[in-house]
């Protein structure tokens, strides 16, 4: 055995020397059996046929005392929580060789469409921030940059930006698939589908959440709702951008659940 075999051999058995690394130490090893517990859990059928090693290897440095690093069963349950049950940053979070991650960081599905560039969004997104008024507040467009003259046409019948949400969210549930998704389209733009895979953005991105039961259940219920979302919402996108017809439909919807405008009073 070489000199550095040796060395990685008898790190697992040196003893922490401060109680900042003990605990740490002690940490690692407790997330180690709450990740095999959850496999179990989650996974009864694949944790009882796996044959793959549960050892931890201990990693020692002079400045992070001991660290308890990923077990290759550990590292096959996360892949099957990315695979099966809802994504995460697995990848990043496995390729790392030298810590232990002991939360759950969450990727964003949102429409960030303000901080891309608008030609790379989808057409019916575009569409639909047009006809909200969003890119002509927020991003200085004009219908009249629009080239399809038909779309160009549509747009210019909106009578304004001011609608009442109640009554577009009832008229909309009135009205036949896909139109009647058109809610939880706007709802996507405006990060305001109450779900923790499609609101949070790159600049307020989702609190980690502790690997147990309670926020697992959790996650797997919000990403099931986020694919039902995300389905509804593809499904209006492609019938919006199938027709310029389907726009004019859109927008005399919208149209029709518009704020009246405030009274001025008598003129003097």
């Amino acid at each position: 055995m070489t000199v550095e075999g040796a060395v990685k051999y008898l790190n697992p058995f040196r003893l922490p020397l401060t109680f900042s690394q003990a605990t740490g130490y002690l940490r690692g090893l407790w997330h180690s059996t709450n990740l095999l517990a959850l496999y179990r859990h989650y996974f009864p059928a694949e944790f009882a046929a796996s044959t793959t090693s549960n050892s931890i290897e201990i990693l020692h440095s002079s400045s992070n005392g001991l660290t308890c690093l990923y077990s290759p069963k550990e590292k096959e349950f996360l892949r099957l929580v990315d695979d099966r049950l809802f994504p995460f940053y697995a990848d990043q979070l496995l390729d790392e060789e030298e810590e232990r991650e002991d939360l759950i960081y969450l990727p964003n599905f949102g429409v960030d469409w303000w901080t891309n560039e608008f030609e790379e969004l989808e057409q019916g997104w575009q569409l639909l921030l047009f006809v909200t008024g969003s890119v002509q507040r927020d991003l200085g467009l004009k219908i009249e940059d629009c080239s399809d003259q038909e779309i160009q046409a549509a747009l210019l019948t909106i009578q304004g930006f001011n609608v009442k949400w109640d009554l577009l969210s009832m008229v909309s549930a009135s009205r036949a698939e896909p139109l009647c998704f058109l809610p939880i389209a706007l709802d996507m733009l405006e990060h305001d589908t109450g779900n923790i895979f499609i609101d949070p953005t790159d600049e307020t991105p989702a609190e980690p959440l502790d690997w147990s039961t309670e926020d697992m259940d959790f996650l797997i219920k919000q990403y099931q709702e986020a694919s039902t979302l995300n389905e509804k919402a593809g499904k209006l996108l492609d019938w919006l951008t199938a027709s310029p017809v389907h726009l004019r439909e859109v927008i005399n919807l919208w149209n029709e659940c518009q704020q009246p405008a405030p009274s001025t009073g008598p003129q003097q």
